[in-house]
């Protein structure tokens, strides 16, 4: 088994999907250098749970020299498939002649010393990456064809055809929606990792942290699989295609996996409780970053005048659901624990099992959450285009949050944690119901209402009644 999959099953299998499919439509908006490099890494991540796998090619290598091969020897594959016409003939029988050179090397003993000429040959290749990165093959982009003509709207911003320089803005703004994409494909993929690799799965993340808590981030994943991952592979799928509600829809698993791994790495009980999850912070450093990124671009990319306009009745809704759950959460949820963990003898268990935990949940939800629904409810009643979008970015990413927390409640009940309750299954699953029937309803108009990518906004969409009125009319000449 092992000779094939280092022969055959390999290259054959993987040549197809990251040479074949992957790489050239990167490389359309992104040119080769940043195509190869993201190619790169969604290789990497997709041997990742391998190294947590017995008898696998990869627990013979220290991870970072695996992932250091992929990317130099990228460099080359992408150089192979220009200067062959993009066959994939040349680039699977080097991807061949390599496994079985580094099978061979691996095999020799002894066991310490068989990395090292595997280390050798991998200096040699990223003199050569450095060598090819140079070339004109990733100086251009050569598959990249800017179009003349407009399609769908990219990432929510209209574009003018009749103006000059309308060629290299349009190719700019394609690019961009490549990268968007692209980074939501690989958010999707790092979830996925990282869940196969928690405890829900292979368990092969072991987190410093108690039973509760450990129940917690169980469910919690199994949201991220079951919730987070499609949602953001469909919103990749829409800012590929230039769709107004890409860059919208982007911004809910982004939050989610920014809320979400802070917590991972910072509400562990380090020096307290045995654990390995230090281990795998660069991959969860990693997907931190990647949602913060996606966060920022998505959000500037969303034209607040040219959202579709929603009803009063659904804009009021949403101000005052925000504002309750702003409540909710100050004193419903959070102020009990609070007063308990502040007692001369806390005894929730929830504060005495996991302190860590506890305070990094109470700083982002009472320090970010409540004050940015607080603020953007507020911001609606009053009419302010920036709460529309913001009012996206929060409902969807609390959307994806409420599924978690429910997860959570799913898996503490059934395994019979001491504060899971049947009542807390129902109470959060229709919670997270609630909140998600106003996140469609809000959402809706982004794929039914018709667009006009060549019309000019109307600045008065979203204003009241009165702003409408004292809006200044443009004089025409």
């Amino acid at each position: 088994m092992r000779v094939y999959v280092l022969i055959l099953g390999g290259p054959l299998g993987e040549e197809l999907g990251w040479r074949g499919w992957l790489l050239p439509r990167l490389e359309e908006g992104l040119g080769a250098l940043a195509a190869t490099l993201l190619t790169a890494a969604a290789w990497t991540l997709w041997h990742l749970p391998l190294f947590f796998i017995a008898g696998t090619v990869q627990t013979l290598v220290p991870f970072w020299v695996f992932a250091a091969q992929i990317f130099v020897t990228s460099f080359f594959y992408t150089w192979l498939l220009h200067r062959t016409r993009h066959s994939l003939v040349p680039v699977m029988a080097f991807h061949m002649s390599f496994n079985l050179a580094v099978g061979i090397a691996l095999v020799q003993p002894p066991g310490d010393l068989a990395v090292r000429p595997l280390l050798i040959a991998l200096s040699t290749a990223a003199v050569l990456a450095v060598v090819l990165a140079r070339t004109s093959t990733f100086r251009t982009s050569e598959s990249a064809e800017v179009p003349t003509t407009m399609g769908p709207v990219p990432l929510g911003k209209p574009t003018r055809t009749d103006q000059p320089g309308t060629s290299s803005r349009l190719g700019a703004e394609m690019a961009m929606r490549r990268w968007l994409a692209s980074m939501l494909v690989l958010l999707a993929a790092g979830v996925g990792t990282a869940t196969v690799l928690g405890p829900l799965v292979v368990g092969a993340i072991d987190y410093r942290t108690s039973d509760t808590t450990l129940n917690q981030i169980m469910g919690g994943d199994l949201a991220g699989l079951a919730l987070v991952v499609p949602v953001a592979l469909m919103a990749a799928l829409l800012v590929w295609r230039g769709h107004r509600a890409g860059p919208v829809l982007a911004l809910a698993p982004a939050l989610w996996a920014t809320y979400m791994y802070a917590q991972l790495i910072v509400g562990q009980e380090y020096g307290q409780l045995p654990g390995n999850n230090e281990q795998f912070f660069p991959l969860l450093l990693g997907l931190f970053i990647l949602g913060g990124a996606i966060t920022i671009i998505a959000w500037h990319d969303i034209d607040p005048i040219r959202l579709p306009a929603v009803s009063r009745v659904l804009n009021r809704t949403t101000a005052i659901v925000l504002l309750v759950l702003a409540v909710f959460l100050t004193v419903g949820l959070h102020v009990p624990g609070l007063a308990d963990a502040l007692s001369d003898q806390p005894t929730a268990l929830e504060y005495t099992s996991s302190p860590t935990a506890f305070w990094i949940v109470k700083l982002m939800d009472l320090g970010i959450i409540v004050p940015a629904a607080l603020a953007i409810g507020v911001g609606l009643l009053r009419h302010a285009p920036w709460a529309r979008k913001a009012s996206y970015a929060l409902l969807g990413g609390y959307t994806l949050l409420g599924a978690a927390v429910t997860g959570m409640a799913i898996v503490m009940y059934a395994n019979s944690d001491p504060d899971g309750t049947l009542t807390n299954v129902i109470a959060f699953t229709t919670f997270t119901i609630a909140i998600g029937a106003l996140t469609a309803a809000l959402y809706r108009p982004l794929f039914t209402a018709a667009a006009a990518p060549h019309d000019p906004p109307n600045p008065t969409a979203n204003l009241s009644r009165r702003q409408q009125r004292e809006y200044p009319v443009p004089q025409e000449t």
